[in-house]
């Protein structure tokens, strides 16, 4: 009976790969769907975009094109492509970032939104960092990495990127490979394209 049931084990794992499916990925991607919910978030970041979500939806790891969903699998720690959550202002308060697509047709447009706890206030404030109503949503994916992993003491000082995280936004197109962080400096966010 083990035999059995070690050759049914393998020949699910071969056809799984034959079909184009990496398992490895594949149960990973179900692993992180639970997180890329919105109910991942905080009850007032969910209020501020439920007027986003008639037409938009969090990024998960269905909505990813064939090379960004390589690339997004191989990450570790292999987190939701579409919620990012750190200290990307100060290192006291959490930030959460999403990566929006269309509900309907998700390869068209995107919406790259930070909430950022208000000064004085409990509440959530919305910032749009990015948006595009041209560029391939599925090449797209967000993560929150450590500030050090791109910004030495050097050049933190020079770039005012003071925060412990930044949050890591990677293009995995067909054709081409971009990757940038975004980190806050003096009061906003800045974009600056990286080697990852």
């Amino acid at each position: 009976m083990r035999f059995f049931a070690s050759l049914l084990s393998i020949l699910f794992c071969a056809g799984a790969v034959v079909g184009g499916q990496n398992p490895a990925v594949s149960s990973r991607a179900t692993e992180t769907t639970t997180s890329c919910k919105i109910d991942a978030l905080p009850d007032d970041v969910r209020a501020l975009l439920k007027e986003d979500l008639a037409v938009w939806k969090i990024e998960e790891p269905d909505d990813l094109g064939r090379n960004a969903r390589e690339r997004w699998g191989g990450e570790r720690p292999l987190q939701c492509p579409g919620i990012a959550i750190g200290q990307f202002e100060n290192n006291q308060s959490q930030v959460y970032a999403v990566l929006l697509v269309h509900r309907t047709h998700g390869t068209a447009g995107y919406k790259f939104l930070a909430f950022s706890a208000k000064a004085g206030s409990a509440g959530h404030g919305k910032r749009v960092l990015d948006q595009s109503s041209e560029v391939p949503a599925g090449n797209l994916f967000i993560r929150t990495v450590v500030t050090g992993k791109f910004f030495d003491a050097a050049s933190k000082t020079k770039f005012n990127a003071l925060a412990r995280d930044v949050i890591l936004f990677v293009d995995s197109g067909d054709n081409e490979y971009e990757a940038d962080v975004f980190f806050w400096a003096k009061g906003s966010y800045e974009q600056k394209p990286v080697d990852y």
